[in-house]
C-alpha cells in the first residue's frame, strides 16, 4: 500500500475574536503548515457554554474556503457566552483542532447604556 504522499494540516492557531455584536462574532486566525497540501477548507465549531468544548457537544460547525482564514459566525443568541475552534483540511484529511477561542459574549459592540 502506497504511502499518502501528503501530511494532515498542523494545528492551527487559536481563533481570535476580532468584533462581535448582540447576534455575530467575526474570527480570525493563521493558517497553519499545509502537510505539502494546500488547505481545501477549514471547519469552524462553536459551543455555547453549556457544551464541553470540544467533544460530542459542539453545537455548531461550518465550512470556509481554504483560501480565508476568517469567518463571522450568526444567528448568535444575545447574552449567550461561546467558544470557538477550527480544524484545517486538506487532501490527507482534517488536522488536529485548534485550541479553544477565548469566550466571548454575544452583545452589542457599541452602546451607551447596556443594561
Amino acid at each position: 500500500m502506497a504511502k499518502n504522499p501528503y501530511d494532515v494540516p498542523k494545528k492551527t492557531d487559536k481563533p481570535e475574536v476580532v468584533d462581535w455584536d448582540k447576534d455575530h462574532v467575526d474570527l480570525e486566525w493563521k493558517a497553519p503548515d499545509d502537510g505539502g497540501s494546500p488547505i481545501e477548507e477549514y471547519v469552524v465549531e462553536m459551543k455555547d457554554k453549556h457544551g464541553n468544548c470540544c467533544t460530542q457537544n459542539i453545537v455548531f460547525e461550518f465550512q470556509v474556503p481554504g483560501s480565508e482564514t476568517s469567518a463571522r459566525v450568526g444567528n448568535l443568541k444575545e447574552g449567550e457566552e461561546y467558544q470557538f475552534r477550527i480544524i484545517a483540511k486538506n487532501k490527507a484529511g482534517y488536522g488536529e483542532p485548534s485550541n479553544p477561542s477565548d469566550h466571548v459574549i454575544a452583545k452589542p459592540r457599541h452602546c451607551e447604556i447596556c443594561f
